[in-house]
């Protein structure tokens, strides 16, 4: 047999080799692809970073929400005990929550980010 027919090929759907064929078992509609085709390569290095973007935005935008409430609730115990002090920093508590959360959202993102095609786009494909 040749090494071209013994060659798996990857579907980009489900992320798994398949042995070769047009198109994946699991999704009929995905063609399968080499990965050790450099074209296919920076393809997958593409996907991994549009969805690295998404997730850092998600986290982000989550964080940010919530630290604008968090701000905002923090505003009016502020005010409750000392209304002047409220005042004069009312933009500081609401933005300050909002901006330690949204901080807080972008760590969680960068610790359970996961590249989903990593196996096939590192350089050194022995580690």
């Amino acid at each position: 047999m040749s090494e071209s027919s013994t060659k798996q090929l990857l579907c980009v759907l489900c992320a798994k080799l398949h042995n070769p064929a047009d198109f994946c078992p699991v999704h009929p509609d995905e063609p399968l692809l080499d990965p050790d085709d450099d074209d296919v390569r920076f393809e997958l290095m593409a996907l991994d970073d549009k969805a690295k973007s998404r997730f850092y935005m998600w986290c982000g935008g989550v964080g940010a929400a919530l630290g604008f409430v968090l701000g905002i609730v923090a505003y009016y115990l502020v005010k409750s005990q000392s209304p002047v002090v409220a005042e004069a920093l009312r933009m500081e508590i609401v933005f300050g929550g909002l901006a330690a959360l949204l901080a807080l959202g972008l760590v969680v993102a960068k610790l359970r980010y996961r590249p989903k095609f990593t196996e096939w786009t590192r350089d050194d494909h022995s580690i």
